[in-house]
């Protein structure tokens, strides 16, 4: 199992199962923060689960795309 700490929030996320959270979680991030990974899947469908998710409203957003 991996678990991520996004201190430098972004980065390869390889085969396995894990967590990433933002910097400092559980406290609020920073403001302007961009963070991108990559998630490396052998499978077509991975499953996500989130047990903890806030943005703020009008502001952030998740986006979860497919590519080859």
């Amino acid at each position: 199992m991996y678990h991520f700490l996004a201190s430098n929030c972004g980065g390869v996320y390889e085969e396995g199962t894990g967590t990433i959270t933002s910097p400092g979680y559980p406290n609020a991030y920073a403001n302007n923060l961009d963070c991108v990974w990559l998630l490396h899947r052998s499978v077509e469908y991975p499953d996500f689960i989130f047990t903890d998710f806030n943005t703020e409203d009008y502001y952030d957003l998740v986006k979860i795309t497919a590519g080859r």
